[in-house]
This record gives C-alpha cells, structure tokens and sequence, in this order.
C-alpha cells in the first residue's frame, strides 16, 4: 500500500511521454507530408493596381469683379449665362462728373501747353537780346527760370489728365478675360463705392483639376504618368502638375493639381481622379502570416520557402516595390493556408497567363 503513490506517479509519466511521442509524430508526419498546391508565376499575377481619389474642376478665375470708383450703375452690357471676349464691356457706371473733371482737365492742359510754348519763345528772344548785350544775364536767368516753371506745370497737369482719363475709362467694367456670367450682384440704379462687387464671372477656357490624394497613395500618384478624370459618364485625359508639400490635417491629404491634355470639363464638375501605380502588385489574397510576419509561399525546389513582404498591409494588394527581385519565381496559389517553411510540396496546377509583361492587360481599379 505504500508503493501506491510511486506506481500512480510511475504510470502517468509513462502516459504522459507517450502522448508526447505521438504528439512529435504526427508533427513530425504532418511536416513530411507533401501537400498538393496550384502555383503561378509572379509575372502571371504582377499587376499595376489603380488607385482613385474625389476630385473637382476648378476655373483658375472666378472673380467678382468690383468697381473702381464710386458711381451710380447705369446700365449692364451682359446678363446671367451670356458668354464674352476679354476687353469686352460687362457694366457702365454713370461718369458724367468724371467727364466734366476730364472736360475740365483737358482745357488746363490746353492752357498750360500754350504757356509753356509762350517762355519758351520768350526765351529764345531773350537769347538772342543777350547776345547783343541788350539785356544781362540776370533777366535771360529770369527768361529760363519762367520756361523751367511753366515746364513743370505743363507736367503736373499732364498727371492730373491722365487721371482724370482714368476716371472715366473706370466707368466701363470691362472682362478681364473670356468667360461667361455667373452673376450680377449690383442692379442698375444702385449707388456702388470703391470696391464693391457688381458683377460675377467664370473664365471658360483656363481650369484645372484639384484632388485630395491620401499619403498612403502620393507615392504611386508621384511615380504614375497616367491619369483619368472620370466624371457624368464621360473620362478626360490629365498630366500632373504639382502635389502640394502640404498636409490637410482633417483629412491628412495632400491637394494635387493637374491640367487637362485635350478636352476640358465644365468648371465646378466633379468626379473621381484615376491612377496607376507604377509599382507591380500581387493579389491581396495571397498574403501569409506566419509567426508575425506577412509574407508569401514559394516554390524552392520541391519545398515551400517562405518570403517575408515587410511593406504588405492585410486586405490591400502586396506590393513588389523590387520586381526583379521577385521575376521567375513560382508563386504557391491554392493550398498555401497552413504550409509551414520548409513543407514538401507538389504543384498540381500551373497559370500560365503572364501580365507582368503585359501591365496594361490587366489594371483593375480598387477604391
């Protein structure tokens, strides 16, 4: 009786090492079993993934264009929707005082000008009556000094007409550029001060393409020369033109402009910016983690080796950022989930479809 509690001891280290070897023998069965695994080469899965972003055309000018001075709207030369030239008239200020104070600058000017002509003769005479000692030196002084006054008036009012020219050219708004009307903010009759906006308009023929790019995706938007607005149906061809060094803090995006290669859109349309990754991918289905680490199964011989992709994210396509790293080799398809590096393996299904060579075959777009 004694004994009991050894024997019972005894017996269940012996049970426990025996569970123990059948435990490592099934593993070590399950390591040399061979699984059989559909395999691809990576050049027949290689894509070049799109990526998209919001996006919106933008007039370069959409301007509310005020007056310069202040009068009473006379009349509008355009309404809502109607299309002009730049240099064309938009809206006429009422500028009779303007043209009384032109009027009246341009009969001083008249003045002046005689004046001046009048020295000027004087003291060519004056010259002429020095040189036979009929008057000194002081009054051909005085002659000279009064040309030199009469000059300087002449040049003063010369500024205050061409100011007063000015007045009046300011009662005639015209468009700074081609465009159309978007609207009229003052009406006739209204009396406008400096600066208050009267009329609205959009320039037709100068807008570009403003889009919110992620910092995941301004990599592959820095290294893609392929860009598409797709917008009401209809897609335009863009070329970039600057991705601002600024970063939205909402959004943490960065605004990207680019301009269109052919056809433009209508100001204010938005859609959505297509790209392509310069980058090959590799479907996002075939990621592994094993042992914390994301990775993928290849053929190595007639073994699955495992290759650790440090720059792949779950759910998003695995990016090859060094494809000849990765060009020939044999990528395991189906029968991956649960291999182990090292497992004896058999392909029994090879793809044979390449893309790599052929990226624009196949360009899937991915929100």
């Amino acid at each position: 009786m004694k004994n009991l509690p050894y024997l019972f001891l005894l017996t269940l280290a012996l049970l426990l090492a025996g569970a123990n070897r059948s435990t490592a023998q099934t593993n070590s069965a399950e390591d040399n079993r061979i699984v059989g695994v559909t395999t691809s080469k990576v050049e027949a899965l290689a894509f070049l993934p799109s990526r998209n972003a919001p996006a919106r055309v933008e007039a370069l000018n959409h301007s509310r264009i005020p007056a310069e001075i202040s009068a009473v709207v006379e009349s509008f030369a355009v309404r809502v929707g109607d299309q002009f030239k730049k240099g064309d008239l938009l809206a006429e200020l009422d500028c009779k005082d303007r043209q009384l104070e032109l009027s009246n600058q341009n009969a001083q000017l008249a003045r002046l000008t005689e004046n001046l002509e009048f020295e000027r003769r004087q003291f060519v005479r004056g010259k002429k009556l020095a040189a036979q000692k009929i008057i000194g030196e002081a009054e051909l002084d005085r002659l000279k000094t009064n040309e030199l006054i009469a000059e300087a008036q002449l040049n003063s009012q010369r500024a205050m007409h061409n100011s007063a020219e000015i007045g009046v050219q300011r009662c005639q708004i015209l468009a700074p550029f081609n465009g159309i009307t978007v609207g009229r903010i003052a009406n006739v009759g209204e009396m406008v001060s400096v600066g208050s906006a009267i009329i609205e308009i959009v320039e037709l023929d100068n807008s570009e393409v403003s889009v919110l790019v992620s910092l995941a995706d301004a990599e592959s938007f820095l290294g893609s020369n392929s860009f598409e607005l797709e917008s009401e149906g209809k897609r335009y061809s863009l070329k970039r033109r600057v991705l601002l060094p600024v970063v939205e803090e909402t959004s943490r995006t960065r605004e990207a402009r680019l301009d269109f290669e052919s056809t433009t859109a209508l100001a204010g349309i938005a859609g959505r910016l297509y790209w392509y990754s310069p980058f090959y991918h590799l479907p996002a289905n075939l990621l592994q983690q094993r042992n914390n680490r994301l990775g993928l199964f290849v053929m190595d011989g007639e073994k699955a080796s495992f290759i650790e992709t440090p720059n792949a994210q779950e759910g998003r396509p695995i990016l090859l950022s060094d494809f000849e790293r990765w060009r020939g080799k044999t990528i395991i398809v189906d029968g991956r989930h649960g291999l182990i590096d090292g497992q004896s393996v058999k392909p029994t299904k090879t793809i044979t479809t390449e893309r790599a060579d052929n990226p624009q075959s196949n360009q899937p777009k991915e929100g």
